[in-house]
């Protein structure tokens, strides 16, 4: 089959969309020989266009979208899927796709446009019909913009992917759709901590003047992101269990900082709460690795990949008991209620006192991290192809 792979120009300041779609393109790049069919990667990124080049692989071409696209794709990511209202662009896109004679469009990213073809797409969370009150997924129409893309687009997908049966299960309660159209892919470990070999590491706590021991939580600033009630569980352990811990915040701006940076200063904590902003890859690196544990306490799930960069940098993981995240974790995390300061205090209590219990996690993390890495998911991926095949040799592309 003639494949067609749409892969975004995505910021590194995404956050975990751009992890998660920097490992799946890596992970093609490395399977891609081992697939019988023909791909064409269409994407505006040049630096995208330079590493397929080096790979020499003669199954695999890139194709530039035109410069119109480049615009109005950019404006439709920045409002978080407004593609709706670009139909123009998007018969724009397909007329592409059928110059090249594409079978089946795969889509790695969320709410991708409809197409007259068959298409394969991607799921990572259903969060604004589980929480519409947190304002990322509420204001400035984001609510109506999601629901409308969702309904467009999931209906008429050849196969949705998602990472856990829960998700799985979330898609088919929420838009009435037949199991085996939904196929669970576990997300995959990103390999700049799976693969990362001890060395010397620039000293970020010492560079932005952290002392003693610290939490350690990467996540955008928005507000489903609980910085909130992880401040008011730092305070109670200065003041219940006279544990003077500090707390590393970093992440980019969603709307959500001041709010956060005012709690700080109103529970006395700034002389325990460092916020870096957005950081390069290397001091993550670090960050993980000198961190006590990393508190994950997200309303959002059911996937999240800083669980998994942590078990494989060997950093001690609590996760917010949120659906899907056992599935996804299994017995290498503590697992809290994110709506409670008082158990999250007293996990990361419990592993601070406790050195047995953080090298128990430790050992079971590292072997969760491993189960699945990003060969095993594009691997997967190619799989399906494989059986869409059979059905797709039914009628000509043209």
């Amino acid at each position: 089959m003639k494949v067609g792979i749409d892969f975004p120009n995505v910021s590194a300041e995404m956050g975990g969309g751009y992890t998660f779609e920097t490992e799946v393109f890596n992970a093609f790049l490395e399977e891609a020989h081992l697939s019988t069919h023909d791909y064409t990667i269409f994407s505006n990124n040049s630096s995208i266009e330079k590493t397929i080049s080096r790979f020499n692989l003669p199954n695999v071409r890139f194709v530039r979208y035109s410069s119109l696209g480049l615009t109005r794709r950019g404006l439709r990511r920045a409002f978080f899927f407004l593609g709706h209202l670009f139909p123009r662009l998007h018969k724009k896109n397909e007329s592409l796709y059928r110059k090249y004679q594409i079978d089946v469009m795969l889509f790695f990213s969320p709410l991708r446009p409809a197409l007259d073809l068959p298409y394969i797409t991607t799921v990572w969370d259903l969060e604004h019909r589980k929480q519409p009150w947190f304002p990322e997924v509420s204001n400035m129409g984001v609510w109506n913009s999601r629901e409308k893309g969702y309904l467009n687009t999931l209906g008429r997908a050849s196969f949705i992917l998602t990472g856990t049966k829960c998700g799985k299960e979330e898609i088919m309660r929420f838009y009435n759709l037949p199991p085996d159209r939904i196929r669970v892919i576990p997300f995959p470990t990103p390999r700049f901590a799976l693969n990362y070999v001890d060395k010397a590491t620039p000293n970020v706590a010492k560079r932005y003047g952290i002392s003693g021991e610290y939490l350690y939580y990467p996540a955008q600033f928005w507000a489903h992101k609980n910085h909130i009630n992880l401040l008011y569980s730092l305070k109670l352990l200065h003041e219940k269990y006279d544990a003077k811990l500090s707390l590393v915040l970093v992440g980019s701006d969603k709307g959500n900082l001041t709010h956060i940076r005012r709690t700080v200063i109103e529970l006395g904590l700034s002389n325990y709460v460092h916020i870096l902003g957005f950081v390069s890859q290397e001091e993550v690196i670090d960050l993980y690795k000198n961190a006590l544990a990393l508190t994950f306490v997200s309303f959002f799930g059911p996937d999240n990949l800083p669980p998994l960069e942590a078990f494989a940098l060997r950093c001690p993981v609590i996760a917010a008991r949120i659906p899907g995240a056992e599935e996804q974790l299994g017995d290498a995390a503590l697992y809290v209620d994110p709506k409670n300061p008082e158990e999250i205090a007293h996990a990361i209590y419990l592993l601070h006192s406790d050195k047995m219990l953080r090298d128990q996690l430790t050992q079971k993390g590292l072997h969760r991290a491993a189960e699945w890495k990003g060969d095993d998911y594009i691997r997967a991926v190619f799989s399906l192809l494989d059986e869409f095949e059979h059905v797709r040799r039914c009628w000509d592309q043209s």
